[in-house]
């Protein structure tokens, strides 16, 4: 009988053994999984950072460019305004040549491809800001 009581506490205390040892290997296993996972975030959000770093960087040099942009405009338009207005062409266009060279241009004709050519020099500056921020993504 005695032996079957120590048997069954030998068998007992195997099973609590093999119990706290699972549990004990279970809390590792979860420890070392947050451990990995937060250091993992905190890679992710020192990668976030530095690529919001680069795109705001890129957002500041293309809103420079555009106030440049902007100001060369504003400055061109005041130049533009002590030109001679639009001129009537004479039936025979032929005959009397005149304003045809952009020295020439009527104020209005000058202020409007003054104006397309600051448009495209936004837009060039935004393509620019684009492909910039594309490429920090890709590094």
């Amino acid at each position: 009988m005695n032996t079957l009581y120590a048997g069954a506490g030998i068998i007992g205390l195997l099973v609590l053994v093999f119990f706290w040892a699972d549990n004990n290997g279970y809390d590792r296993c979860v420890a070392d999984v947050n451990e990995e996972t937060s250091r993992l975030v905190e890679q992710a959000r020192e990668e976030e950072q530095a690529k919001q770093e680069r795109a705001n960087e890129i957002a500041k040099r293309q809103y420079d460019e555009v106030v440049a942009i902007n100001m060369r405009l504003d400055t061109d338009l005041k130049r533009l305004q002590h030109r001679e207005s639009r001129r009537h062409l004479p039936k025979d266009s032929k005959a009397g040549c005149q304003g045809t060279s952009g020295a020439e241009l009527s104020r209005e004709d000058a202020e409007f491809l003054t104006r397309e050519a600051a448009r495209a020099d936004r837009l060039r500056t935004a393509l620019k800001a684009c492909y910039d921020y594309a490429d920090s993504l890709q590094n």
